[in-house]
């Protein structure tokens, strides 16, 4: 019988509110500024990079409407000095339809706990426990006492959360957490996972940084990496791999599908 990850998802949701808050804040800075005629490139990056975050994971929250706008926003930034003709209106009226959506589901309350702090009892990195097996996805052949271990490095504590329930859940699975291509490096090069989850954009060290250095690393290079992103199109999904990765998970994706998706790009038997 497969375990239901409701509960599991429903908390994630309820710690990543301060999260999801604070990069809508950073949306509508960018539209204060551009109003204001003073949109500079750091704040269009930092609103590009989380219109990015949001579209490829308020899916998983219910957020069908939310993902869309967050996308329509990210082409509003990418129209550039369009911004201050005609984009301009909508790109404000796609971030308050954003920010009334998000009030709405939150009960215009947000948690008061930091989404970056690891779950009560769990440190910074830790292995997340296995819990019970699920019938619902093939099993594969498991190494190193019968678990594979994943390594996700993704700057979002949601993303990091909701990958942890959608592989801690089963038997099979563990799951060690970076929030930086930093951090990741050195827990790929001591741990030694089995696969590496990658986020593409993170501040500092990027996904494809972050690729290229695991390359360069001699124990490391030959762990296989999947990207995760927000962009769905077959074009960057071409890119992403032409980087040297084994394949392309794009947010939203559905965690109790995510060990399937996982095992199918790699090959795992089942």
């Amino acid at each position: 019988m497969a375990t239901d990850l409701s509960p599991a998802i429903e908390a994630i949701w309820q710690r990543s509110r301060p999260e999801i808050a604070r990069r809508i804040a950073t949306l509508e800075e960018a539209v204060a500024a551009q109003l204001a005629g003073d949109l500079d490139d750091d704040l269009r990056a930092r609103a590009d990079s989380d219109a990015h975050k949001l579209a490829g994971s308020l899916g998983m929250f219910g957020f069908a409407t939310g993902s869309e706008l967050a996308r329509e926003i990210e082409q509003a930034l990418d129209a550039g000095d369009r911004l201050v003709g005609c984009a301009g209106p909508r790109f404000g009226e796609l971030v308050s339809a954003l920010s009334e959506e998000f009030d709405l589901r939150s009960g215009h309350a947000v948690a008061s706990d930091d989404p970056r702090e690891p779950a009560a009892g769990q440190p910074p990195g830790a292995i997340a426990p296995g819990g019970p097996a699920t019938d619902a996805l093939p099993r594969h052949t498991r190494p190193r006492g019968g678990a594979w271990r994943v390594l996700v490095i993704d700057d979002s504590a949601l993303i990091r959360g909701v990958v942890q329930a959608g592989l801690g859940g089963e038997g099979g699975w563990r799951v060690i957490a970076a929030p930086s291509g930093a951090e990741g490096l050195e827990l790929a090069a001591r741990e030694m996972p089995d696969a590496i989850l990658l986020d593409v954009e993170m501040p500092g060290l990027d996904g494809p940084a972050t690729l290229a250095r695991l390359r360069a690393h001699e124990a490391a290079r030959e762990i296989p990496v999947l990207f995760l992103t927000g962009h769905r199109t077959a074009q960057d999904r071409r890119r992403l791999e032409a980087l040297g990765a084994a394949g392309v998970i794009a947010k939203p994706f559905d965690p109790a599908r995510l060990g399937f998706e996982i095992g199918r790009l790699l090959g795992w038997p089942p």
